[in-house]
């Protein structure tokens, strides 16, 4: 059986993209693990006969991505692309 070893490479997040620290370009057309694009805040509405509505603020560790954090990516596609993955801390 082969296996590949997956290369993670850690970044920041920029103006215009990703910034990899061992890549010269910045990547303008990256992808973000779907855990990493929460809202600031959550609507919970709760039902019954005294319905109501709470607004819930994301923890600061799932808070959405922001320019100058860093995070983990790793090549996917033949490294044609990045899939953000963490973010580092």
């Amino acid at each position: 059986m082969a296996t590949s070893a997956v290369s993670a490479e850690l970044g920041t997040i920029t103006a215009n993209g990703l910034k990899l620290d061992r890549f010269k370009y910045e990547i303008q057309d990256y992808l973000v693990a779907e855990y990493l694009i929460m809202p600031p805040t959550i609507t919970m509405e709760i039902s019954g006969s005294d319905g109501h509505t709470h607004m819930i603020k994301t923890p600061e560790q799932l808070q959405p991505l922001k320019e100058g954090d860093r995070v983990l990516a790793v090549p996917v596609n033949g490294s044609k692309d990045f899939v953000v993955i963490a973010k580092v801390v």
